[in-house]
Parts: structure tokens; C-alpha cells; sequence
């Protein structure tokens, strides 16, 4: 509010909330399996916002509700879209907590330490990312014998970052086609996090 610039918008995995490389070698293809659906962790900044007139105060961030667990590749796909809310929560609370609770055990979850070295920077320096959304595009799944990997297709819009004072800190640009990697285990009736990375489109 994942003055907070959008992980520099999706450049790098510490300077942007998440590494942008791939969380694994190249994956083998699969057919979509989601139609296009729009993510939207916060309140939609008004189109009125500019560089000149900072939101006044620091909108509210809704956390995302977690899914039913659902077996098969719907409750994947759910699991995988949510920890995409997650992350996108995590960049406008400035709060990985929720996220980081999914891991599969005590150890964070690949991407996980990242993402929380680089919110602790930005509350040390006062700045968040102005409220945005995620869109969707398709969801591909990838099973094998360690558990399932989804690829998830997304795009994120032009966003502002400025300092807790109201001051403006950065605008940056739109991105379309990124992927993020969501590696996922079942655990009895529930899905954990093994780990997650973002590569720019």
C-alpha cells in the first residue's frame, strides 16, 4: 500500500516482493485449465489518483478468504489462485504473514524468505504500493511424483507507490503475461505451500 512499488514491478525476486525467476527448471506443457478471472485483494484505487493527489489515507486491505480444499484440479486451482490473492495482499499490506503460514512445515517456503526481506524494507523506509488488482489468465497444472505445480498466467496494472507522509515515491508500468509458479503438496485435507516464484512477462 505484496509506498510499496509493485516489487519494482515484477524485476527482481528482493527488489519486488518476490524473485522473478523461475522456482524450477522449465515445466512440461499442459492444457489451460481456467478461464480468465480477476483478483482483487483491496479496494479499487480511483481512476482520479494521480501523482499530485495521493490517496489521503492508507486504504484498508481485505485479507483473502482461504477455499474450500477440494481434491483433484479444482481445488489445485483454487489453492493456486489463492496464494496469488496472498501474495497480492502481502505487497499492499506490506504483510507476507499469511502466506508465509502456508508452507509445509516449519520451513519457510521457497520464495517465502524473500518476500518478507523485502516488505521489512519497505516498512523500515515508509513506503507502500497504492491498492491494485491481478488478473488471472489461465491456470495450468503440472503433476509429478514431489506434488503439483501451477502456472498461473497473470497481469497487473500501472500502479503508485508513495511514503506514509502522502508523498509520491514512483509509478510503475503495467505488466501482462507473467507467470507465477505456485509448487504445491496435498496433506490430508489440505494443500501447503512448497514454494513460489514470479517470472516477468
Amino acid at each position: 500500500m505484496l509506498a510499496r512499488a509493485l516489487l519494482a514491478t515484477l524485476s527482481s525476486c528482493v527488489a519486488c516482493g518476490i524473485a522473478l525467476t523461475g522456482c524450477s527448471g522449465d515445466e512440461p506443457s499442459a492444457e489451460p485449465s481456467r478461464t480468465p478471472s480477476t483478483i482483487t485483494p483491496t479496494e479499487t484505487p480511483s481512476p482520479t489518483v494521480t501523482e499530485s493527489t495521493p490517496p489521503e489515507t492508507t486504504p484498508e486491505v481485505e485479507q483473502p478468504t482461504p477455499p474450500s480444499f477440494a481434491k483433484g484440479a479444482a481445488g489445485q486451482e483454487a489453492f493456486a489462485t489463492y496464494v496469488v490473492e496472498l501474495w497480492a495482499y502481502a505487497l499492499a499490506a506490506n504483510n507476507a504473514v499469511p502466506l508465509t503460514q502456508l508452507s509445509v512445515g516449519r520451513k519457510p517456503c521457497q520464495g517465502c524468505g524473500e518476500l518478507e526481506d523485502e516488505l521489512r524494507g519497505r516498512r523500515l523506509e515508509e513506503w507502500s504500493v497504492y491498492p491494485f488488482e491481478v488478473t488471472v489468465q489461465r491456470i495450468r497444472l503440472i503433476d509429478s511424483a514431489l506434488g503439483t505445480t501451477a502456472r498461473v498466467v497473470f497481469d497487473v496494472p500501472e500502479t503508485r507507490s508513495y511514503f506514509e507522509d502522502g508523498s509520491f515515491r514512483n509509478t510503475s508500468p503495467a505488466r501482462t503475461g507473467a507467470t507465477f509458479t505456485v509448487s504445491m503438496r496435498q496433506e490430508k485435507q489440505a494443500y501447503r505451500l512448497v514454494g513460489f516464484t514470479i517470472e516477468q512477462g
